[in-house]
């Protein structure tokens, strides 16, 4: 959709230029003129719709109904509807890439005919230009600084003005403003009043060459003459600022036309104030503020609260939940509180803790006369870390209290007014928050069981903003946030997005969905009471109370709560003794294990060496007891494998490599692995990278070691593996 937008504003911006062109322009002669305004045309249409005017707007922030005392694990869920699978829109615009890609195509064609022209053809240079002679070419053409023409087809003076005309082309550029419009082309196909504004481009072009031509010649008569001799239609490439151009009329028109007066000039400063018209009904980002006060003290952006003899509980936790929820740098809580018999407010203290404090400090006490004439009004805001406390009925005392202690200020007339006419003012519907909550009795508030927060997401919170919201819920509040399907409309607001939360301490889960279809979306606000509820909601989209608890069930809820903490507690003390005796378990274990290795270890060195020890035994008693031949012992001293036995003493006397000796094909061969007896099926099973060398004996020498076992063989094979 938002390219689609922009493609309007741009076919918009760019009609509008034609339009007051005609209207107005392009009757003149001024045509240098007339050639940049063209050329701001186009420019203005691809960068005008990208300029966006931000203007912001300000509004109260909707009301909220947040059921702090639905369940804890409730989840507010709008689900998103589903999109067509393929609407006009998307239609729409996949014809018009389709026909964007053929314009592109055609461009790219032409071009390139040109450029392969002009670079393969013969030039020569001359004045600054180069000049290409072509025999029969029809048109005479230009495109930059190469100029091509056929001299033969033209007597002398004719020859003359046509190159002066095409100097004047290339002089000034024209292929520039020839391949803008082409491209802008492309872009707009579609749109008529486009190709209707490069026929204009086209003309002022001419026109510009046809005065720059007639400033140079003495007989302009002849000029024009000229213009009419040549007046049948020819052929010019694509791309070109062609000598013969169709509108042959036009152009002698204006080579007569009386210069039009400079100061009609001033007509083309009607365009400013179209192009601002239409800035200001289509490329107006409007950014809606939602103000969560109703009036500061001094400089402060915060909102004010007020405290006064009616002042009720639910008052006095509406102020101390903005400053626990709301305010990071400190926290608040209002004690002694003292009433007559009217139950009218007297008397109170404020307790605070800033950031990096560990326990409450009474920063102030107030007291009033117990009577039923009490008139006092306190206003408490907060700004650049510090408490403001205003006496609103006095109007020039400001108590401030900041980390490092309390101060004293008199404030000036204008601010005394700011507070009286707005006294009656609430602080951003903060009692709205807890007006279904139980009261609780005076003087016995009861500590909360989880630190509450809201945090609000309007339509023009950034990406960012959002992402800093999350991280903060993570660090202060142990919730973790996820958000996704974030897509903002295209004046810069969430139309549409995903939330989902999770309280990392009790398990419990809330998510929310919304689309509101390229619109702006309502506030949300995520949130967690003090009773450890929480959940995700909207101004349109709030959610509705289930019930209205009593304070007898809210305590016992609390008790159950905390008996399930105390059962996890014992709980994981039990899985605490049970991971230590497996601890002590497992370090038993690895020790006799290791005590296994190391004998295990030891066994097998013992096992080496003494088939090492009977190795060189065998070897001594072999060699002590053989008769050496030189033709019947022959020894291996490199791994082999159960192909290369297969070649061993053929009748031809094939060598086996390297040493290997010679056995007659139908000997018998007896093996010996290590000094133990085997078959040929177990040494054709041996790995050649396991033998350390192979002996083999035959004739005497075999029967005088293995006389027992020589029946029916007629040679030995010793083989001794390598000893790891």
């Amino acid at each position: 959709m938002e390219p689609l937008l922009y493609l309007f504003k741009a076919t918009a911006i760019l009609s509008l230029f034609y339009l007051l062109y005609t209207l107005l322009l392009k009757h003149e002669t001024f045509f240098k003129t007339n050639r940049h305004y063209l050329v701001l045309g186009i420019l203005a249409s691809f960068i005008t719709p990208l300029l966006i005017l931000k203007r912001t707007i300000y509004k109260p922030m909707p009301a909220m109904d947040f059921d702090l005392l639905a369940s804890a694990n409730y989840t507010t869920t709008v689900l998103e509807e589903a999109a067509p699978a393929f609407t006009f829109w998307e239609l729409a615009f996949a014809i018009y890439l389709l026909g964007v890609l053929i314009m592109l195509g055609s461009f790219i064609l032409k071009l390139s005919k040109v450029v392969f022209f002009l670079r393969n053809a013969k030039k020569t240079s001359a004045g600054g230009h180069q000049f290409i002679q072509i025999n029969g070419l029809d048109a005479p053409f230009s495109f930059f600084n190469t100029i091509v023409i056929d001299a033969r087809a033209h007597d002398l003076e004719e020859l003359e003005m046509i190159l002066l005309h095409e100097q004047a082309h290339a002089k000034q550029y024209h292929s520039l403003d020839v391949l803008l419009i082409q491209l802008t082309l492309i872009l707009q196909w579609f749109n008529p009043l486009a190709w209707l504004y490069k026929s204009a481009i086209v003309e002022n072009l001419e026109y510009l060459a046809d005065a720059a031509t007639a400033s140079q010649v003495t007989n302009h008569k002849q000029y024009q003459l000229a213009l009419v001799k040549v007046a049948a239609p020819k052929w010019a490439p694509a791309l070109t600022n062609s000598f013969y151009q169709s509108f042959i009329k036009k152009r002698i028109v204006m080579l007569n036309k009386q210069s039009s007066s400079e100061f009609k000039k001033w007509k083309i400063l009607l365009i400013v104030p179209v192009l601002g018209a239409f800035m200001w009904s289509f490329n107006v980002k409007e950014e809606v503020k939602y103000l969560t006060e109703e009036t500061a003290i001094s400089a402060s952006s915060t909102p004010v609260m007020y405290i006064s003899p009616s002042s009720n509980d639910a008052d006095i936790a509406a102020i101390e939940s903005y400053f626990n929820t709301e305010i990071d740098d400190v926290d608040l809580q209002i004690t002694d509180v003292k009433r007559n018999s009217q139950a009218q407010l007297t008397g109170f203290a404020i307790a605070t803790r800033f950031k990096g404090q560990a326990d409450f400090k009474r920063t102030l006490e107030l007291n009033k006369q117990d009577d039923l004439n009490n008139t006092f009004k306190y206003a408490i805001s907060y700004d650049k870390q510090e408490i403001i406390i205003v006496d609103v009925n006095d109007g020039q005392h400001k108590t401030v209290i900041a980390k490092d202690g309390v101060k004293g200020y008199t404030l000036s007339p204008q601010v005394k007014n700011s507070l009286t006419t707005t006294g009656k003012q609430k602080m951003m519907n903060l009692p709205e928050i807890i007006e279904d909550a139980p009261q609780p009795a005076p003087q016995k508030k009861q500590k909360a069981s989880a630190k509450p927060f809201k945090k609000i997401i309007t339509p023009t919170t950034t990406e960012r903003e959002i992402e800093a919201i999350a991280k903060a819920l993570d660090a202060e509040y142990n919730v973790a946030m996820q958000f996704s399907r974030l897509k903002y409309n295209d004046v810069g607001e969430i139309s549409r997005i995903k939330i989902e939360i999770q309280d990392r301490e009790t398990g419990n889960k809330a998510s929310a969905s919304y689309n509101r279809d390229g619109n702006a979306i309502e506030p949300i606000a995520v949130y967690r009471s003090a009773e450890g509820t929480f959940g995700v909601v909207s101004g349109q989209n709030s959610i509705v109370q289930r019930s209205a608890m009593t304070a007898e069930a809210l305590a016992e809820r609390k008790e159950e709560m905390q008996a399930r903490i105390e059962e996890m507690e014992a709980r994981r003390e039990e899985m605490q003794a049970r991971f230590s005796d497996s601890t002590e378990r497992r370090t038993e274990m690895k020790a006799r294990m290791e005590e296994r290795r190391v004998a295990m270890q030891e066994r097998m060195e013992a096992r080496k060496a003494e088939m090492k020890e009977r190795e060189e035994a065998m070897r001594s008693k072999m060699r002590a007891r053989m008769n050496f031949k030189e033709d019947s012992v022959f020894m291996i001293r490199r791994p082999i494998n159960a192909s290369e036995y297969s070649n061993v003493g053929t009748k031809a006397n094939t060598s086996f490599n390297q040493g290997v000796g010679f056995l007659h094909k139908e000997s018998k061969v007896l093996f010996f692995l290590n000094g133990e007896e085997i078959n040929e099926h177990e040494f054709k099973m041996l790995k050649p990278e396991e033998i350390e060398s192979i002996d083999i004996l035959k004739g005497e020498n075999a029967k005088a070691l293995y006389q027992e076992k020589m029946e029916g063989k007629e040679a030995v094979m010793l083989i001794t593996t390598k000893v790891e």
